[in-house]
């Protein structure tokens, strides 16, 4: 009789830390899921930063011949940003005076806790003023320029550094 009890709570309790094992294992698979989401999240925006921040050389040099040959900056404009083939831009604008702002689509972007909007990733002109001969530069997001550079105009970016390119930091 006392065989058989003994039988019985054994594997009763096999059971219950079997459950329990199993709801624990589930548990942590769980976070792992969400702590995997949240950084894919963050790493897809990252990316597609990265592409704005590799596609706009082409506008910067469009911007610079203008201002070499006539002296001055183009107008002010603004471009909507399925014209330039990138996704996440909702429109580009420049301002007259040396800044270029990506105005961006968070929703594309899925940016973790980037509530801001509208998104802004600016590259400012910066211009050597000590030299004879006027050379520019463009910088990104945060970037501070070298030390006889002067940035021309205000930066407007306002989007958390972790999402940014090393250059734009």
């Amino acid at each position: 009789m006392q065989l058989k009890h003994n039988l019985i709570r054994a594997k009763d309790d096999y059971v219950s830390n079997l459950l329990v094992n199993s709801f624990v294992a589930i548990l942590l698979l769980g976070l792992l899921m969400i702590v995997s989401v949240k950084q894919s999240s963050a790493l897809m925006g990252k990316v597609r930063i990265s592409e704005i921040y590799f596609n706009v050389k082409s506008i910067q040099q469009a911007i610079n011949i203008e201002s070499i040959k006539t002296g001055q900056w183009p107008a002010a404009y603004t471009i909507n940003g399925s014209a330039l083939g990138l996704n996440s831009v909702d429109h580009l604008s420049f301002n007259g005076a040396g800044r270029l702002d990506f105005y961006l689509d968070s929703d594309y972007l899925m940016l973790a806790g980037q509530s801001a909007k509208p998104l802004i990733l600016s590259f400012v002109a910066a211009r050597d003023l000590n030299s004879t001969f006027s050379s520019t530069i463009w910088l990104c997001g945060y970037a501070t320029p070298p030390n006889s550079f002067t940035p021309l105009a205000k930066n407007l970016t306002n989007i958390d550094l972790k999402y940014l390119p090393f250059s734009c930091r």
